[in-house]
Formats: structure tokens, C-alpha cells, sequence
């Protein structure tokens, strides 16, 4: 198995990019509005992306996606929440209608 070069440089800016994405919206962009806070990443990663500089280039790319994703699970909803992919508490009970999904109190017995 040949083992792939890796780009150590373009790979930290991209990790970088993203945390650097997050950091700007939630902690310095967290009173403005939700649109503006998501994708003013994305324009400065544009900015960064087009940087000669691999490093630079990476914190663009990384920015770019890690906004354009807050912003698209922002307008469509149910993209990119956890509650998509974890389902609902339906999936926990049997088919005979038996709720696995919580403790039985005290003296209360089991619906079969």
C-alpha cells in the first residue's frame, strides 16, 4: 500500500480555519444577527483561500466550510442537528407497544 503525501501545512489551516470559523462566530459575532455572525467567516475565508501561503490558504478553506455548513443548517432545518440522525423515542418501544424507554415507577405495572 503506497501511503499518500500529506500536506501538513494545508492540513493544520484547515482544522485551524475551522475552529478560527467558530471562535469568530460564537465568541466575537455572538450579539449580531444570526445570518451576519454565520457568514462573515465565510467571506474572510474566501479572502484567506485565495493566499498564496499554504498555511493561509488552509485557514480560508477550513473557514469557508465550517461557515457554508452554519449557514446551510441555518436556512434548512434539520441539517446538520443530531436529532436528525438519533430519531425519536418511537425507535425505544417494542412492537406490542411496551415503553423500554424509562424506568417503571414504584407499584405501576408494565403496559404489554
Amino acid at each position: 500500500m503506497k501511503i499518500p503525501k500529506i500536506n501538513v501545512k494545508k492540513t493544520a489551516g484547515l482544522v485551524g480555519g475551522a475552529v478560527a470559523a467558530n471562535a469568530v462566530t460564537n465568541k466575537f459575532l455572538a450579539g449580531q444577527n444570526e445570518y451576519i455572525a454565520k457568514g462573515a467567516p465565510l467571506v474572510v475565508g474566501l479572502f484567506l483561500s485565495a493566499s498564496r501561503n499554504p498555511l493561509a490558504s488552509g485557514l480560508g478553506d477550513g473557514m469557508i466550510a465550517t461557515a457554508g455548513a452554519n449557514l446551510l443548517s441555518g436556512v434548512v432545518p434539520g441539517i446538520g442537528s443530531a436529532d436528525v440522525l438519533m430519531g425519536e423515542d418511537v425507535l425505544m418501544k417494542g412492537a406490542d407497544n411496551v415503553d423500554f424507554s424509562g424506568a417503571t415507577p414504584e407499584g405501576a405495572e408494565m403496559k404489554y
